[in-house]
């Protein structure tokens, strides 16, 4: 197993401008949270890194449950989670989660919790046979990119599933891992090392990004580009389009729900339901209310008074010809 090992102070200086397992997913396109875009305004300082999600950090504290698990189901001992890098391309990097001791079994691994995400998502049903490498691309692409560091021929990938451990093993694909590293370099030569910013999405987390990269304004206008008109004329089109979409999916619900009426849906003939239930009451204080009833002192008010970040919001003018 070839791998250089390195602290987790160098693993933040280094994560600028290296490339991690889930920095290389999102560059070849399969992260469901980043873009390639995302990865390049972090790694040029554009933006700070995301404080870590509720999600992420509820996956951390479940780790020791995984890892101890795993211990107990497989007779095999792990090393303590650690950082690594390429021998030979040190922008190649990771954290990942330990490798089975001692090394000569050759195989390392990644806790994964997905028992909190719902039972019925694309992302449960992406899972396979036990046994496999039948995982979703994102962990078996991040699996890749580690086995390429290390050269293990083993990854063990242990989704913590309905209250049970299931174990995946990814056995070591030179094709993908070859295809993973030229993707790696390219990004780094067309984008990191010339700062020209990849092909910007209409993904959510690249609204974010911008979000976080504008948070406000000037007060000038500026001359449009040559090509903001297109973008403009295809917002205004998509707009439309978006509008006479809604206005029939609401034809559509509607005429559902008078077939409904009073009962609680339809079933269809080939096991398809539709249903239209009443939720349950629930109760809510109106704690504004109360506070107006008690007729608070002002200072009280101001000391519970806070100001809510304001945000930009966008406005379009058309020109005449574009109405």
């Amino acid at each position: 197993m070839r791998t250089d090992a390195f602290t987790q102070e160098d693993h933040f200086a280094l994560r600028r401008k290296g490339l991690g397992g889930t920095d290389i997913t999102a560059i070849v396109g399969l992260s469901p949270w980043r873009t390639a875009f995302d990865v390049f305004c972090e790694k040029m300082g554009l933006v700070e890194p995301s404080p870590p999600t509720v999600r992420q950090r509820i996956g951390l504290a479940v780790e020791p449950l995984i890892r101890a698990l795993y211990e107990e189901q497989t007779g095999r001992r792990l090393a303590d989670k650690t950082c690594i890098r390429h021998p030979d391309r040190p922008w190649m990097c990771g954290e990942i989660d330990g490798f089975v001791i001692p090394e000569q079994e050759d195989r390392g691994i990644d806790y994964k919790n997905v028992s909190l995400w719902g039972g019925s998502s694309t992302d449960l049903d992406s899972w396979g046979a036990e046994g496999t490498d039948a995982v979703p691309s994102y962990y078996l692409t991040q699996a890749a990119w580690y086995q390429a560091i290390t050269e293990a021929e083993h990854w063990d990938i242990t989704p913590l599933r309905h209250e049970r451990l299931r174990i995946y093993t990814v056995r070591r694909d030179l094709d993908l891992e070859g295809m993973l590293i030229e993707a790696g370099e390219r990004f780094r030569r067309d984008h990191l090392e010339t700062g020209r910013a990849p092909e910007i999405t209409g993904a959510a987390s690249t609204t974010e990004t911008l979000k976080r990269m504008f948070p406000a304004h000037d007060a000038d206008l500026i001359e449009a580009p040559s090509d903001a008109q297109a973008w403009l004329t295809s917002r205004h089109s998509l707009k439309l389009q978006i509008a006479d979409l809604e206005e029939h999916f609401a034809l559509a619900e509607n005429n559902l729900k008078v077939l409904v009426g009073e009962h609680a849906g339809l079933r269809f003939p080939d096991g398809s339901q539709f249903t239209w239930k009443k939720t349950k009451d629930s109760t809510e204080v109106d704690w504004k209310g109360v506070a107006l009833h008690l007729q608070p002192q002002p200072k009280l008010l101001a000391d519970f008074t806070r100001t809510r970040p304001g945000y930009r919001r966008i406005f379009v003018k058309l020109s005449k010809k574009e109405d």
